[in-house]
């Protein structure tokens, strides 16, 4: 095979939601990027979503121009109603009092990612190589700043001053640098399936159930599609699984709010998730930054994956980016991400770690929810919480413990007025 070099300022491996944000980003720094994909086909797309994308990652997509092109196609501004404890939680964000964003996005992968490969690959800064596989990285064991890629007959070694993972939960990236990895039981199995034309489904606030220790949800996407979901508890896996379609039939038929699945027409098979344990890297690693699900992999019930994938390389950008451009060493920028990135989804992790043993709610947590279900203010702060906004410590502040209180005392106090 012939060997060719090729120098860029940065090279991004995985062409996903995460690795054409970091492109774009890096882009508009005036850098050169090489953008690595394994896929060949342009419109290749993550199938394992849940096609809602929290409001956290919205400041980003308007930063690189992506908003309007998924409001174009048919993208839904999303919010939340809730069912938990036996009432709903409508949660509605005013934009003229937040100062947090008040909407996410509900877009399926199969339109969200061709949009957001095609604007990448246009810029005049990035180089795309589809079809491409990592076979090796490049450097003296200790930083590797180069990759040896392969397709059919070719080979090509690209060299650059960093390299970015973006290669998902599996990541070859890590495997070839030899990164660790912390894996941590999901005890949950998962049923996903998209739907058509759904009589009586949500059509533009995503609808989720707290059903303790199970979940479910009813996501409404473009073009008239609702994307559904289901968490069982692994002990009733035996139960389930022979019958993906029939267990959320039955279930969407029974919830509070529900529909009946015979009224529309599915899009794709059940997709059926048996083992998903979650995934901790080190977001930096001998030269190597990682991103998205190549950094972490959390439980898909809380459908955090896309908004982590966009804000990490949005926090990676403006970490590197300087460094980048003067020549200087990447060694401070990426020991500055790796605790930029520890600092903002650390308890967030454990958070999510603890929830997916498969336990049930806590006495807080439930109170926590009652509350939001009697006032609007509340729930909008559970909302900022959600959609990771704020931070766990913010969520269960003192003050937020207090007004928690308030509202069930008030509660109570109503409750006795109403049977006097």
């Amino acid at each position: 095979m012939a060997l060719e070099k090729k120098n860029y300022d940065v090279i991004i491996v995985g062409a996903s939601i995460a690795g054409c944000t970091a492109a774009n980003l890096y882009a508009q720094k005036g850098l050169k990027v090489a953008l690595v994909e394994k896929k060949k086909h342009l419109d290749a797309y993550k199938k394992l979503c849940s096609h809602h994308i929290q409001s956290s990652a919205v400041s980003v997509f308007n930063k690189i121009g992506l908003s309007d092109l998924i409001d174009k196609a048919g993208g839904v501004r999303n919010g939340i109603d809730a069912w938990a404890c036996n009432s709903w939680i409508h949660m509605r964000p005013d934009a003229s009092k937040s100062k947090l964003p008040t909407y996410g996005y509900n877009i399926r992968r199969k339109k969200l990612d061709p949009i957001l490969r095609k604007k990448t690959i246009e810029l005049s800064n990035v180089d795309y190589y589809p079809g491409f596989i990592v076979k090796e990285l490049l450097g003296d064991g200790n930083c590797f700043k180069s990759v040896r890629v392969v397709k059919d007959n070719q080979s090509l070694d690209l060299e650059s001053k960093m390299i970015v993972a973006a290669d998902g939960r599996n990541s070859v990236i890590a495997k070839l640098s030899g990164a660790p990895k912390e894996e941590f039981e999901n005890n949950r199995f998962t049923f996903f399936l998209g739907y058509k034309d759904l009589h009586n489904a949500p059509t533009k606030y995503s609808r989720i159930w707290m059903l303790d220790p199970n979940f479910a949800f009813a996501f409404p996407n473009d073009d008239g599609v609702t994307e559904l979901g289901c968490f069982f508890h692994n002990s009733e896996l035996e139960a389930y699984k022979n019958d993906p379609y029939g267990t959320l039939r039955d279930l969407f038929k029974a919830l509070p709010n529900g529909f009946d699945l015979d009224s529309g027409k599915p899009e794709e098979d059940v997709l059926q998730l048996y083992k998903m344990p979650l995934i901790l890297r080190p977001p930096a690693y001998k030269g190597i930054a990682f991103i998205g699900d190549a950094a972490m992999s959390t439980d898909p019930i809380w459908g955090m994956g896309c908004s982590w994938a966009v804000q990490s390389a949005d926090w990676l950008v403006s970490l590197s980016a300087d460094s980048l451009r003067s020549g200087e060493g990447i060694e401070k920028s990426l020991t500055n991400y790796r605790k930029y990135h520890k600092k903002h989804t650390r308890w967030h992790f454990l958070q999510i770690r603890n929830y997916a043993s498969g336990r049930k709610l806590y006495r807080i947590e439930k109170l926590a929810f009652v509350a939001a279900s009697k006032n609007g203010a509340f729930a909008n702060k559970m909302y900022d919480f959600i959609s990771r906004n704020i931070s766990l410590s913010e969520y269960f502040s003192v003050t937020n413990f207090f007004r928690i209180l308030k509202i069930h005392i008030g509660n109570l106090f109503v409750k006795t007025s109403s049977a006097n």
